[in-house]
């Protein structure tokens, strides 16, 4: 066994783990893409406590996810593809560590 041998053997799991989460990434975002009425409620329920109103209004204790999802309003008329994308990168970053 070469020292090549054992480098490669040791990129192929970080390398498989990186295929992965990128085609579990997408799948995501296929499911998440395009209107499902279903949630628009909840979607429209942080849009306004979020981007139409300060965050001292909001009734939501969740003050860290809605400046977050505030940060959507950038993006203009696609904030809501926005904040999808932006569920979508904290869904893939927290899966190494499930």
């Amino acid at each position: 066994m070469t020292p090549h041998d054992t480098r490669t053997k040791r990129l192929v799991w970080p390398l498989a783990l990186s295929f992965a989460l990128a085609g579990i990434a997408w799948l995501l975002y296929q499911r998440n893409a395009g209107l499902q009425p279903s949630v628009f409620a909840d979607e429209w329920y942080y849009s306004k406590f979020a981007r139409l109103m300060p965050l001292a209004d909001s009734m939501l204790p969740s003050y860290l996810y809605l400046w977050l999802f505030g940060a959507s309003s950038a993006c203009g008329d696609g904030f809501l593809d926005c904040a999808r994308i932006g569920n979508l990168a904290f869904f893939v970053g927290a899966a190494p560590f499930i």
